[in-house]
Parts: C-alpha cells; sequence; structure tokens
C-alpha cells in the first residue's frame, strides 16, 4: 500500500483556499473560514466511513474501526488553523497524511488489527487566545473550563464565548481528558520549519525528541545618570552588564549539548533614550534541548554570568524562571520502526531534534508519541512563502503509512 501523489495534492491545495484574507494563510480557529475547511474534512471523513467525533472544544476524531475495537487506538494528525500570514503546510501536512492513510486503507479493504483514529486539533497556533496548543492542553488536561473564561482575543471576548459562539460546547471539557494508557500511540507528520533538511538535502527526518523550553527574565538594576558628564570609572551601567552576559549566551549553548539552542529575543531598557546611562535593562533568554539536564545545566551558567556581569559593573540582578515545559522523550522503538520502515521505503532520512512546540508535546503525556518532518524550502515556515514540495510530503505520507499500519497489529 501506498499514498497518493494526486489526491494528496488536491487536498491540500483546497485546503489553502479556505482563506479570506491574505497574504497567505490567515485561517484562525472558530472563524468562518475554519468552520469551511472543518465541513470539508468532515465530509471526506464520512464518506469514507469514518465514525467521527467532535469534542468540546473543536477537536476532531475520525475513528477508522479495527479488528480488535476493544484495543486502543493508534492516532495520527495535526491541526489546520495558522498563524496570520502564514503558509499553507503548516499543520496542514501532517492533518491531511493522517487522513490519507485512513483512504488508502479504505480503499484496498484493509482493516487493521487495532483502530486507528484520524485527528485534527484545534487551536494550535495560539492565534486567538495568545496559548498555543490549547486544543492538545485540554485533551490531556492541561486547561479546564475556568482557563478558557480568562484567555482573551485582542478584541477582549473570552475564549469560553469565541467557543461558544462557534457551535461548540466547552462546558462538557471534563468528559473528554483522555487519560493515561487510552491511546496506544500517536504520531505527527511535519513540515520541518527549518533549514536542515533542505540545505543537507534529506527526505525525512525522523524526530529523536522533542525540545523542552526554559524561558528566563534578566534584571540588571543599575544607577540612572547623564552619559557626557559620568566618567567611565564611575558609571553602574545595566547596559554594559547586560552585553557581557548576552556575549556569553551564544557558547553556553555550544558547549553543553549538540542540540541545545539559547536566543535572546527580547531586551528592554529603562528609561530607554539616548543620552542617558539606564537605570535598568532586562533581557529573556530562551533555553532549548531534548534534555532537561542540559537545559538546567545552561540555566545554571547563566545565572552565573548573570552574577559576574553585575559585579565587574557594579550592578544588582535577578534572573526569574517563566515559562517552562519538559524535553520530550522518543522512545527507541518508535525510533527503531520509523527507520526500519525508511530503510524499506528507500528513503534518505537522518535522526534530528524538533526545536518547536507541536502537538505532540501534550500528547506525550498520555502516550507514546512520534514525528516525521518533512524539508521546509529554504527553511522559510510561517510566511506566505512557506513552500515544501509535493513529492516530498508523499514520501512522509508514505512513510506515516507503513508506521502506523506496524503500531496497528502490534
Amino acid at each position: 500500500m501506498e499514498t497518493n501523489f494526486s489526491r494528496i495534492k488536491e487536498t491540500i491545495t483546497d485546503m489553502s483556499r479556505f482563506n479570506s484574507e491574505g497574504p497567505g494563510i490567515s485561517r484562525f480557529s472558530y472563524s468562518r473560514d475554519d468552520l469551511k475547511a472543518r465541513k470539508y474534512l468532515l465530509d471526506i471523513c464520512e464518506s469514507i466511513g469514518l465514525k467521527v467525533r467532535v469534542d468540546a472544544v473543536g477537536n476532531i476524531f475520525a475513528r477508522y474501526e479495527g479488528l480488535q475495537p476493544e484495543l486502543e487506538p493508534v492516532v495520527s494528525g495535526s491541526h489546520i488553523d495558522s498563524v496570520k500570514s502564514g503558509g499553507m503546510f503548516d499543520g496542514i501536512v501532517g492533518s491531511v497524511g493522517a487522513l490519507e492513510c485512513a483512504r488508502v486503507m479504505k480503499e484496498n479493504n484493509f482493516v487493521p488489527k487495532r483502530p486507528y483514529e484520524v485527528v485534527f486539533y484545534a487551536e494550535e497556533e495560539g492565534s486567538n487566545f495568545q496559548v498555543p496548543v490549547m486544543g492538545s492542553k485540554i485533551l490531556t488536561g492541561k486547561l479546564g473550563i475556568e482557563d478558557l473564561k480568562k484567555m482573551k482575543t485582542l478584541d477582549g471576548e473570552t475564549a469560553y464565548d469565541t467557543i461558544k459562539k462557534a457551535g461548540f460546547n466547552p462546558d462538557k471539557i471534563p468528559e473528554d481528558v483522555i487519560e493515561k494508557g487510552k491511546i496506544k500511540a500517536s504520531l505527527e507528520l511535519h513540515i520541518e520549519q527549518s533549514v536542515r533538511l533542505d540545505l543537507e538535502h534529506h527526505t525525512i527526518g525522523i524526530i529523536e525528541g522533542i525540545a523542552g523550553c526554559q524561558w528566563y527574565r534578566v534584571t540588571f538594576k543599575g544607577k540612572q545618570n547623564h552619559a557626557g558628564a559620568t566618567p567611565m570609572h564611575l558609571r553602574q551601567d545595566p547596559m554594559c552588564a547586560a552585553s557581557e552576559c548576552i556575549s556569553k549566551i551564544k557558547d553556553m549553548a555550544k558547549e553543553t549539548t549538540k542540540t541545545a539552542v539559547a536566543t535572546v529575543g527580547f531586551i528592554e531598557a529603562k528609561p530607554n533614550i539616548p543620552n542617558a546611562i539606564p537605570a535598568e535593562v532586562s533581557f529573556t533568554v530562551d533555553i532549548r534541548d531534548i534534555s532537561n539536564k542540559s537545559m538546567d545545566d545552561i540555566a545554571i551558567r547563566l545565572k552565573k554570568e548573570a552574577e559576574k556581569a553585575a559585579k565587574n559593573n557594579g550592578c544588582e540582578v535577578t534572573c526569574e524562571c517563566g515559562a517552562t515545559s519538559n524535553a520530550i522523550e522518543i522512545k527507541d522503538y518508535m525510533k527503531n520502526i520509523m527507520k526500519d520502515e525508511a530503510e524499506k521505503l528507500g528513503l534518505d532520512y537522518i535522526f534530528m531534534p524538533s526545536g518547536a512546540v507541536h502537538d505532540s508535546n501534550y500528547m506525550a503525556e498520555i502516550t507514546d508519541v512520534g514525528m516525521i518532518f518533512v524539508p521546509s524550502i529554504d527553511g522559510r515556515s510561517h510566511v506566505p512563502e512557506e513552500k515544501t514540495s509535493f513529492e516530498d510530503i508523499k514520501a512522509g505520507a508514505d512513510l506515516l503509512l507503513n508506521t502506523i499500519l506496524k503500531l496497528t497489529e502490534e
């Protein structure tokens, strides 16, 4: 069995048409375009005989029944929402790929031992309420009804009200939480959203781990004073302290593991005027790796370098931890199945980490997960120019199909 190139291309292209605001794709969950895209997918699912259920916040599950319905299902899918002015492949490749696997089974009259479920996750991008992977967080019990009443759109409407207006019933969230052990495994096909596969000319990335994240806000407090009249040796300059610390952060990651990254993406100076030594400078550090220990090691080193820079410049410093998420381990048996199936298909592959957060991060709380990446041309993603070749998408879908077939027989 193999996936159908023309059907994959047609379905992805059709999905790109559910978009009323350019440039690129701006399809937010619960919007008119989103509801049209959902109907399109639901019609396909029902046409091939899948049993569809939609949960309290719009996560869609479409079940292809197995020979032993009592067994835990294998699940695969991704999201269909986008960022503002995003691309037509992010999320859609995994959603259409998972659906294609069910279509192939159906047309070949193949019935797996275990049930197989296609899933389309709601509100993965966080474009509405600035809370990413909301759908999978709700499925795994990380968010509840009261959280939705606090989350708001930029216009001030709560997530609870937005979801209700779209025709769903968030009051039933407790009924939809999936207990650990109720799913055999969860697989997600996705575009890489970075440049490695394209740059190194690989067709497939088999994910060996999904990076966790630790965010820190480092704040140096000095003494605001006149930029021209204050001698250099008498300054308590938090900008100099911050720059000393920031200059070391690149090496902190490079010297820890090959997969660790650390990024300073936000800097704030107060009062932020050109002719005064600042009173205070703060910045964020985003630390990611597939090892929780290495993230902890980088954080320890960050604090030491911050304290050293503060002392060198006569400043005070605080280093506060904000958002965190654990690194996700991909089990060896899962990686080995994907490796073996990729070799059977003659696909060029590498093992690699995922630095971005996906629904698989949270599904890993309740089941074993696996992820397959296909190349993003020039590494572009979350932009209208986002592009992945349909030949590579088919290759990823074929690997997804073979992995699903293997797992549903266990």
